[in-house]
């Protein structure tokens, strides 16, 4: 996974859609997946690792309004149950 993301990011790719493709492939990983990713990257590029992060945040703001809306018990241990970790 770590490496599918790397080819994806290569520098000096001069396609238009190759930074949709990056993002597109990071927002489907699963929350475990993005984890690891994170970990792994820390010393790569900062788009790349921006795009993780971005990732991250959008899936625990995602977690916090259906723990908000759905009645959802919140807590770290919940989190982990709600992502499958």
């Amino acid at each position: 996974m770590v490496e599918r993301i790397r080819r994806i990011a290569v520098q000096g790719m001069s396609h238009p859609d190759d930074n949709s493709l990056l993002r597109a492939y990071i927002a489907g990983l699963s929350f475990s997946d993005l984890c690891l990713a994170i970990t792994a990257m820390l010393a790569d590029p900062a788009d790349v690792r921006l795009a993780l992060r971005r990732s991250l945040l959008r899936l625990l703001r995602e977690a916090d309004i259906q723990q908000s809306f759905l009645g959802v018990p919140s807590g770290p241990k919940t989190m982990m149950t709600f992502f499958r970790v």
